[in-house]
């Protein structure tokens, strides 16, 4: 659904999601971004995530706090580069 690709600073903040699979996805990201206050509900019946941010460039930090999830029942993944 949320899909970030290198160079970023992505700032997605207060914003309402349902979706069918995958939450946010955000691979090779840089700089500073912000996952936060982000309501996410998932439809399917599947075994979908919340959460994939990986591969981090150094020095990257992804904020990934104050938000809400439903329905999500995969495992969720955020590398080193987290903050929860």
């Amino acid at each position: 659904m949320g899909r970030a690709q290198s160079p970023s600073n992505v700032v997605f903040k207060n914003n309402k999601m349902q979706a069918s699979g995958n939450g946010i996805k955000a691979q090779n990201v840089e700089g500073t971004n912000y996952w936060t206050g982000i309501e996410l509900t998932d439809t399917s019946s599947n075994s979908s995530t919340t959460w994939q941010v990986s591969q981090q460039t150094s020095g990257t930090t992804n904020f990934v706090n104050s938000n809400t999830v439903a329905g999500y029942k995969g495992q969720s993944y955020c590398d080193s580069s987290c903050i929860f």
